[in-house]
């Protein structure tokens, strides 16, 4: 019973939570004070939300890396493990604010998190084959499954940006 779905950053770097102090592209989280601020994020967030959101979707797209206009697909924005480590964090928070706010409001809510959320592209063009293998089998700590109900991949036609696509 989907109620809806919310994913939890934008892909352009114009989460401000979330924008690297050294602007290096990433609006992702590394460091252990961005995953701190993150957590808080997350948890307001769904805390705020989950009246209206049952699934939460972990991040986006982030196989990939640079600005919209100028992709790079053989880059991704975060490596495996920092990817891993940012969704234990979004799971811990996500479910200390369900928590917390079923008990304050008396009500048994319960909601999904979904992981992955990555950008089509072709073999050819990227090691997203490679990456993905890395979330589920990493060489150290823990695979991506532990901390997600569900994974995604944007299945795109094409690589090319949906309005480019439509244009030629």
């Amino acid at each position: 019973n989907l109620k809806g779905m919310l994913t939890t950053s934008s892909a352009d770097g114009e989460n401000e939570i979330l924008t690297r102090k050294d602007k290096d592209s990433s609006c992702y989280p590394k460091t252990q004070d961005e995953l701190k601020a993150y957590a808080d994020y997350i948890y307001h967030m769904i805390f705020d939300t989950i009246e209206y959101f049952d699934t939460y979707e972990i991040m986006n797209e982030v196989n990939i890396s640079g600005p919209i206009n100028h992709l790079n697909y053989k880059t991704p924005m975060m490596e495996p493990n920092e990817y891993i480590a940012a969704v234990k964090t979004a799971r811990e928070s996500a479910d200390k604010a369900v928590s917390e706010y079923n008990k304050i409001h008396g009500t048994n809510h319960k909601i999904k998190i979904l992981g992955g959320a990555l950008a089509y592209v072709t073999w050819e063009e990227s090691n997203t084959i490679n990456w993905v293998q890395n979330l589920f089998n990493p060489t150290e700590g823990d695979d991506l499954g532990k901390y997600i109900d569900g994974f995604t991949y944007h299945m795109y036609t094409n690589s090319d940006m949906p309005e480019e696509s439509v244009m030629t």
